[in-house]
């Protein structure tokens, strides 16, 4: 019995354990996306089952848990792989438009440093698209 409930107690210590690595891996890939010298580039390089997987643990954490990522940070993943979804969906002129749109639905805002990235990231997706990347 004792050998039983030891048994059982081991392995859901070993399942945290592996819970907790997974979750701090999936926070690790999204941060250094987030913080690569250039995310456009960054975040294209990431397969879409990956960057699924990314974006559902940014917004809703991972198995029933909360997210290791700060508010700013799942904010900024979310809207850069929002953005990168609409990329590899849509044709160069759409993206554009869309780009447009989204920069114009940033005037409206106060400026701070969310808007300020995200203005410096738009310009990227821009300059990607003018140089046919």
């Amino acid at each position: 019995m004792k050998k039983t409930i030891f048994a059982v107690l081991l392995g859901l210590v070993g399942c945290l354990a592996f819970a907790q690595t997974d979750l701090s891996d999936l926070r690790q890939a999204c941060r250094r996306i987030l913080y690569a010298v250039n995310p456009v580039d960054a975040i294209a390089k990431v397969d879409e089952a990956s960057l699924t997987t990314m974006l559902r643990y940014s917004l809703m954490g991972a198995k029933g848990q909360q997210p290791d990522l700060n508010e700013t940070d799942a904010y900024l993943f979310a809207w850069l792989s929002n953005t990168e979804f609409t990329r590899r969906d849509s044709s160069a002129d759409e993206f554009s438009l869309y780009l447009q749109d989204r920069r114009e639905a940033l005037g409206n805002r106060m400026a701070n440093t969310q808007v300020i990235k995200i203005d410096g990231w738009i310009d990227l997706f821009q300059l990607n698209l003018l140089l046919g990347d």
